[in-house]
This record gives C-alpha cells, structure tokens and sequence, in this order.
C-alpha cells in the first residue's frame, strides 16, 4: 500500500511539473525539469547564471559546477538552438530530412566538427512534441524522414523575434549606459585639469594637450551615444 502511495505522488508530482512547463522551452526560457529545491540539502547546490544561455542553471554538485564552469567559459562552446533559430528566420522547413536541416545551419566547418549531430536530433524531436514540426517517418530508411512546419511554427517565430529585439534593447541601453559613464569620467578628468596646471605649470603643454584629446573623445563618445539611442 505504502508502494502504491509513493508511486501515486511520484506521478502527480510529475504532472504537476508539467503543468509548471518544467523540462519545456527554449534558450533562456527553458525552465529546468529539477531544481536544487527538489533535492535533499545533502552536499552543496549552486544556482549559476549562464551568459551563453542567458539563463540560470541549477547544478546539484561541486562536479556538475565544475563542468559548467568548464563549458562555459571554453571557446568552442556553441549553443545550437541560437543556429536554429537564425535557419529558421530564413527558411521554411518543408519536407527537409535532418541532414538538410544540419547543412543549413549556420555553423562553421569547424564548429560542426566540435558539435555533437544528437543534439540537432534532440532539439528536433522537442519541436515535434510540442507540436511545432511534423515527422513522416521513411518506412524504408529513417534517415530519409523528413520534417514539416506546423501552423504553430510561426507563432514560434515571432515569439523569439520578440525576444531578440528585447536582447538587442537591453544591449543598446546598457552600452549607451556604459558611454556616459565614460563621459562622466572624462568631464572630471577636465576639471582636475584645472588643478594639474596650478600643481604642475612645468606641464602645461602637456596637460593642455591631454585636456584638448579629452574634449575630442567627448564629442566622440556623444555622437556614438546619440546614434546607439536612435536605435531604441
């Protein structure tokens, strides 16, 4: 009886993830089947923010931190969705095989090489259970499947076309954030320029000189803020 129970709550735990959209999306909006809240507070967890996922990552070890730590800062790791996502701004899929959709990618000879093809696998049989691709199977060669675009595709499209344009927003802001602070910096610098010429009149030449350079790279700077603000 007691088996029975545990097996019953077990499954309507899994339910409820599912209801959640554990173990669903894509990019920085997957959301992870489990969390470090799911596990005994045996060991140590550690929730790190991922910049090539732009997402949070919940790594139940020291080990499985020391992975992450290692992929994420190699060179030569590549999220593929972000490739996938960028075929499907300029192609439909219509009765493409898996290997058509892999030589569209947009990847480099020698990022397919360091790339494992399952993964392109992977993301396709995600996108046919969510109903955003259709499989017709090859009864002969599987290898000869091929894949077809739901109506559901497009909504799929926009909605990562939103989120790109938010990326590129917060990017353009925080740079345009980050020239007027530099901008701020070299205004003072001016200033104590003014000072510089009383303790130092044997450098005038050369702070007037680094003061005139600072005035250019503000005019500079300005004009770059103003065109990235345009862009908003």
């Amino acid at each position: 009886m007691a088996n029975f129970k545990n097996t019953q709550n077990h499954e309507l735990k899994i339910q409820k993830w599912i209801k959640e959209g554990r173990g669903q999306g894509f990019g920085n909006n997957y959301k992870p089947w489990i969390t470090i809240r799911d596990v005994s507070s045996e060991g140590r967890s550690h929730r790190v923010f991922g910049h090539k996922s732009q997402r949070t990552h919940h790594l139940l070890s020291d080990l499985e931190l020391s992975a992450f730590l290692l992929l994420e800062w190699h060179s030569t790791t590549i999220d593929i969705f972000q490739s996938f996502l960028v075929l499907l701004s300029r192609n439909q899929i219509d009765g493409w095989t898996s290997n058509k959709i892999w030589n569209n990618l947009n990847l480099s000879k020698d990022e397919k090489e360091r790339i494992n093809q399952q993964q392109l696998y992977r993301l396709l049989r995600k996108l046919v259970r969510q109903g955003h691709l259709v499989k017709h199977i090859h009864s002969d060669n599987p290898r000869l499947s091929t894949f077809i675009e739901t109506e559901s595709m497009q909504e799929f499209r926009k909605k990562f076309d939103l989120i790109a344009i938010k990326s590129d927003s917060k990017k353009l802001n925080f740079k345009t954030n980050e020239l007027k602070e530099k901008q701020k910096i070299y205004e003072n610098q001016i200033k104590a320029s003014q000072q510089a010429l009383i303790d130092f009149p044997e450098l005038k030449t050369d702070i007037l000189k680094r003061k005139n350079q600072l005035f250019q790279d503000i005019e500079k700077l300005k004009a770059y803020t103003d065109f990235l603000t345009s862009l908003i």
